[in-house]
């Protein structure tokens, strides 16, 4: 213990160099690996103190020592400096307190690497500009490395402690000791407290040996209530004696000379209240002065950046509302699904479902759940198209909106009829790889010795789930972590002197749906792969994306989706539930949540009911949220594949639709070319089979005949077809409206097939082929 009267840089160096003293390290190497390392406050003098010790006592040049090595600040600091920040709602817009709270705590981390440590920088003074001075305190070149681990060239020593506790808590527990009786303590009363100090310390360590006990337990205080009484009886005692010394204190009291009005400066804290990062006076008007009532309208149209603390006049709390909007005009709002005839030289489409869903998905969300893309994503060329395509939605020009989308988001021609009816990925996930980047490696390995890949590493992008009714936490944790067996789809050469010579003649035919919608075969390797090795998470997506296949199932004769729980926990971080696609090879809607405690389910305009539509549901959940409420893996009765009562799935115009059941089960899809319905690989898209009561792309199609309802009548021969027997749909939609669609089926055969119209029967010839 050292008592210095000064808190100069001079005064530490002192200090520290009686502490290597007292340690007796012999060289610069002895100190090197036998330093456990010091940590400190944010202090400029105490850092510099240290470091010109260090200098001196080992007489080595500044260049050679690597400060951040030895020397840390303390964590719980600047932990508490960001609480500050977060609470402050003049610094903070309302509504994102937490995801500035999560981005600045994952500066401090350890697991983050330098450009992501850029990224998230760039993106906090993007989405809050008022910040900048907090954050140039701690990202200033003496202090960046110190405290940020992804700046440092060299890692520090694994014994620095991350906080200061143990040394607060004994220079608090030594000023309760001493008796405080001049302002001012002279070095012969502080030698004389330290003595003393250390002769309790002594003493009670005698007594313990005894068997004696320092601290006993008072039972009247067990009670919480008495604990409370006593506290409160305590408090009241302390404002009595305090009210006898000032009272004693005034009888005796001597005019002093009044000290000047010094601005004061603390080097060792941010920069973290409203008076330092604005610049503005907290209370500019004198006691009692006069206020004089200005009048503002509600748009000023003055610059936000130039404004003081606080939100503008009329500017709302919180995010609007779903229940409370008014400005939205139910029957006419959103995308409206429509397809148009093919015009020369003019942008026109057809079955614009999945664009229409997705875009309509994300206005939702950006307006009313604060949903906003990553700094990285927003500067790039698709971010800044998704950001006009959304004020073009606001707007209400959605047919604008879609064409800026599918001309220059999807690059497709401007003067060409196209077919939208396309997967999540290629209309919108794929577009944006920032935005549900999910990098998680893992190694399989073929049981085929001859295998031409049998060591492979590959990094999905989404959590694949299995086929099931529920999800939760513990079938989640598992889906990404679980050691995976697969059948080996490996490419073989089979020709002479290829890979068939070597792996023999055991190869299984495979298919796939190419890029021209036709099927593609090939030979693969017929071992089975496994994982092995540890799976690595490297970087946290922002959008979680669960991509699972769901068999449509019955609940109280009401068929209900697959919903996941409202939050899932993946590696120490939380997704809150926003959005849930469905598809089910013909058609594509949505459900948004846009307040996850209600759990409103909003649709966009003319979409079907929740558990209308079984197919393949994809779950987009937000990142950058710390909420407690249960998981549905502790709460089964929580999360319901019925709809519950009370909150039933709304569409856009206001009502409610009831489910449709269905006994067909339902293969989900992944990707569509063409009006074509395209599985997962190594699946074959003519065996999909479809519910009752869904709209086929269209064109021509290929399903069962269901074994409920009325069977359909060939066009052909006028006869009615066989249950579960195979059979052509050929769709045509009239006018453009969506819901006036003509559907004639066919018997799956070569005769019936020839009354099919012009122009499909070399696509029905490769369906025949292809299942006979």
């Amino acid at each position: 213990m050292t008592i210095h009267l000064g808190k100069t840089s001079e005064h530490y160096k002192k200090h520290f160099l009686a502490v290597f003293d007292v340690l007796n390290y012999r060289d610069w190497d002895d100190f090197d690996e036998n330093f456990p390392g010091m940590t400190c406050d944010f202090a400029d003098a105490e850092r510099i103190g240290f470091k010109d010790a260090v200098l001196e006592r080992f007489d080595i040049a500044p260049e050679d020592f690597v400060l951040e090595r030895y020397f840390g600040y303390c964590i719980v600091h600047y932990e508490r400096s960001v609480v500050r920040i977060r609470k402050n709602g003049a610094i903070i817009p309302p509504g994102k307190e937490m995801d500035f709270y999560v981005d600045a705590m994952m500066l401090a981390s350890s697991s983050v690497t330098r450009f992501e440590f850029d990224n998230m920088v760039a993106g906090l003074l993007e989405r809050f500009p008022k910040i900048r001075r907090w954050l140039d305190f701690y990202l200033h070149q003496d202090r960046s490395k110190i405290i940020f681990p992804a700046l440092r060239d060299v890692a520090a020593k694994e014994t620095i402690s991350k906080d200061t506790n143990a040394q607060e808590s004994l220079g608090g527990d030594f000023k309760l000791f001493v008796k405080r009786t001049h302002p001012t303590c002279s070095i012969i009363q502080g030698v004389s407290a330290i003595v003393r100090y250390q002769e309790s310390f002594m003493e009670d360590f005698e007594f313990v040996c005894q068997g004696g006990v320092l601290r006993y337990k008072d039972s009247r205080k067990e009670n919480p209530t008495q604990r409370s009484r006593s506290s409160r009886e305590g408090a009241k005692n302390r404002r009595k004696t305090a009210g006898m010394k000032l009272r004693a204190q005034h009888d005796s009291f001597v005019p002093r000379k009044p000290l000047v009005n010094v601005k004061y400066t603390n080097d060792g804290r941010a920069p973290d209240t409203t008076k330092a990062l604005l610049d503005e006076e907290t209370n500019t008007k004198a006691k009692g002065a006069k206020r004089k009532r200005v009048i503002e309208p509600r748009d000023t149209g003055r610059d936000t950046e130039g404004r003081g603390a606080g939100r503008p006049r009329g500017s709302r709390n919180v995010l609007p509302s779903i229940r409370s909007v008014g400005d939205i005009d139910w029957d006419t709002f959103g995308i409206p699904w429509r397809r148009q005839e093919p015009v020369a030289n003019r942008f026109t489409f057809e079955n614009s479902c999945p664009v229409d869903t997705t875009l309509m998905a994300w206005f939702l969300l950006s307006k009313y759940s604060g949903a906003t893309l990553p700094s990285a994503v927003a500067r790039s060329n698709a971010g800044q198209t998704l950001l006009r395509v959304m004020e073009e939605i606001r707007a209400t020009r959605y047919d604008y909106a879609r064409e800026l989308w599918c001309t220059e988001a999807m690059e497709l021609a401007g003067d060409q009829h196209h077919d939208l009816f396309k997967s999540l990925e290629e209309v919108f996930l794929d577009i944006l790889p920032g935005l549900t980047r999910f990098e998680t490696v893992r190694t399989t390995e073929c049981t085929r010795l001859e295998c031409p890949q049998r060591i492979e590493m590959f990094t999905p992008r989404a959590v694949v789930m299995s086929a099931c009714a529920r999800i939760t936490q513990s079938s989640f944790d598992q889906s990404w972590t679980r050691q995976t067996e697969f059948t080996c789809s490996t490419k073989v050469d089979i020709s002479s002197g290829g890979d068939s010579e070597m792996i023999g003649e055991d190869t299984r035919v495979e298919s796939l749906i190419n890029v021209d919608g036709g099927l593609e075969f090939w030979h693969a390797c017929a071992g089975e792969r496994k994982s092995t090795g540890p799976i690595t998470l490297t970087t946290h997506p922002y959008m979680l994306v669960l991509d699972f296949l769901q068999s449509a199932y019955e609940v109280n004769g009401e068929a209900g989706p697959c919903i996941p729980p409202a939050f899932l926990t993946m590696n120490l971080k939380d997704y809150k539930r926003a959005a849930i696609m469905y598809s089910n090879g013909t058609h594509f809607c949505c459900t948004v949540f846009a307040d996850p405690e209600e759990d409103l389910s909003l649709i966009a305009k003319d979409v079907v009911s929740m558990g209308s539509s079984n197919g393949s549901p994809t779950a987009d959940a937000e990142s950058h949220s710390t909420s407690t409420v249960d998981r549905s893996d502790t709460n089964p009765c929580k999360e319901s594949a019925k709809p519950q009562k009370g909150s039933p799935s709304v569409s856009a115009n206001g009502k409610a639709k009831s489910t449709a059941s269905s006994e067909t089960k339902v293969i989900g899809t992944r990707r569509s070319q063409r009006g074509e319905v395209t599985l997962p690989p190594f699946q074959d898209t003519l065996k999909t089979r479809r519910s009752k009561k869904t709209y086929y792309p269209a064109g021509l199609s290929v399903c069962s005949v269901s074994k409920k309802g009325k069977r359909p009548v060939c066009g052909a021969c006028k006869e009615e077809l066989e249950r579960d027997s195979r059979r052509f749909v050929f769709t045509t939609i009239s006018g453009d409206d969506i819901k006036r669609v003509d559907n004639v089926s066919y018997h799956f055969n070569h005769s019936c097939m020839a009354a099919l119209p012009v122009g499909h029967h070399a696509e029905a010839q490769d369906a025949l082929d292809s299942e006979l």
